[in-house]
């Protein structure tokens, strides 16, 4: 066990109220296992690529249609601790096709608590947003579709909005933009990383 815990913040970007999660993470974990607690935490599928960008460097899972000639590193031979430190600020972005940019604060450095399994999530507000559901925009009209019912049966024909509904078997108003209370204390679990490969499925679903 790592004799350092990060408490990180992570804020999904340009969502109003935010989308947060408060979480305590080894310091010395990958940048790869990182990238699997935040998609945990946030309630993400692991559908797209992602980044991490760091004091001007790039982090990532190798791509050769995405990385485009760029000094983009391989976030499996870094470790947060080697990369950042307390009060450090760094974006994580999901999916280069809806472009979701999660602003993260390395908040404080604790010892870790005896019979706690990390990384765990301490604290958070409101459920992300569905895969491939449009960027900011789309999750403001899906917003407006589940919080009322007869918008939704209205919509049933758009496979977009449909396919998110059944995917994550959505009530209507689970995704409404005021708070609807928070998320506590619950360990993350980090799979192993996948091997790289071709771009996720979908990943290019919406242009950038």
């Amino acid at each position: 066990m790592s004799d350092m815990i990060f408490r990180l913040k992570v804020t999904l970007d340009e969502i109003r109220p935010p989308i947060w999660r408060r979480i305590d993470m080894p310091s010395d974990i990958t940048l790869a296992r990182l990238h699997l607690a935040f998609q945990a935490a946030m309630g993400w599928q692991e559908a797209h690529l992602h980044e991490f960008r760091i004091d001007g460097g790039e982090y990532g899972e190798p791509d050769a249609e995405w990385d485009d000639g760029r000094d983009h590193r391989s976030d499996r031979r870094y470790r947060l601790d080697t990369v950042a430190s307390v009060g450090s600020r760094f974006s994580y972005i999901y999916d280069f096709g809806d472009y979701w940019v999660h602003r993260v604060v390395v908040e404080k450095a604790l010892p870790p608590e005896p019979g706690v399994r990390y990384p765990r999530v301490v604290t958070g507000k409101r459920a992300c947003p569905p895969e491939d559901v449009g960027s900011v925009p789309g999750y403001y009209d899906f917003v407006d579709a589940t919080a009322d019912p007869a918008h939704l049966r209205a919509r049933v024909d758009d496979r977009l909005i449909w396919r998110s509904v059944r995917s994550r078997m959505v009530r209507p108003g689970c995704h409404q933009r005021r708070p609807r209370g928070e998320v506590q204390g619950h360990a993350v679990a980090t799979p192993r990383p996948r091997a790289p490969g071709p771009a996720r499925a979908g990943a290019k679903l919406y242009g950038r």
